[in-house]
């Protein structure tokens, strides 16, 4: 099946699985980026890769893994 296919699921320990993948992705965290334009909050889940595939594969592995390791947890 295509992802357009693929209905959503909830991920058991999201809450852990999110803070493992932002502690993997910290060296890609962009700082100090001030208050959102649209809401005013400081977002902490930015991140900046390089625009290729290669880079969205690798962010997409991060998450795939952490998804699969909270799947696992039940």
């Amino acid at each position: 099946p295509t992802d357009a296919t693929i209905s959503p699921t909830k991920v058991p320990h999201v809450h852990r699985v999110e803070r493992l993948i932002h502690i993997e992705l910290a060296e890609k965290r962009v700082l100090d980026r001030g208050p959102c334009e649209n809401c005013g909050k400081e977002h902490r889940e930015w991140f900046e890769i390089e625009a290729t595939r290669s880079g969205l594969r690798s962010v997409d592995e991060v998450i795939r893994r952490w998804v699969g390791w909270g799947e696992r947890q039940i």
